[in-house]
C-alpha cells in the first residue's frame, strides 16, 4: 500500500502495488476500485469502474 509517481504519468497513482522484474503487475486504486492484474500484454485483466458500470475485461480474447 502506497503512493507511486512513474516517470511517464503526471500524477500519483495511490493504492496497492506490485512489481515484478520493474514491471508493474498489479495496481488497485484507493479511490475508485480500478485495478490492473498482470505485465502489459495479452492476458492482462483490468477491472474499471468508471461510469457506474463495473467491466472486467483483458486484451487476449
Amino acid at each position: 500500500m502506497g503512493a507511486v509517481k512513474e516517470a511517464n504519468q503526471s500524477q500519483k497513482d495511490v493504492g496497492l502495488l506490485g512489481y515484478h522484474k520493474g514491471q508493474r503487475t498489479l495496481y488497485l486504486s484507493a479511490y475508485n476500485g480500478y485495478g490492473i492484474f498482470g505485465k502489459n500484454g495479452p492476458g492482462q485483466i483490468i477491472l474499471d469502474p468508471t461510469n457506474n458500470n463495473a467491466m472486467i475485461y483483458s486484451n487476449n480474447f
